[in-house]
């Protein structure tokens, strides 16, 4: 699993979405310039590797869920 096939996966979700790796964590970050909305949320998860697929565009919907409703 790498961030490239799961950030491939969240676009099927929400283009807006995007999984960044941080130093020892990772972030998901929803830019909707039209909306002017711009959101972060970090997941403390050192390694891609350590949540399963599924589990990370559960993570991203719910996000993605959140930002929407602003």
């Amino acid at each position: 699993m790498s961030l490239k096939r799961i950030n491939t996966a969240i676009t099927q979700l929400d283009a807006r979405c995007e999984l960044v790796k941080g130093d020892g964590y990772h972030y998901f970050q929803y830019d909707d310039q039209d909306a002017g909305i711009y959101e972060t949320e970090s997941v403390m998860v050192m390694y891609t590797s350590h949540l399963s697929t599924d589990r990370w565009l559960s993570e991203a919907t719910d996000f993605i869920n959140v930002c929407k409703r602003k």
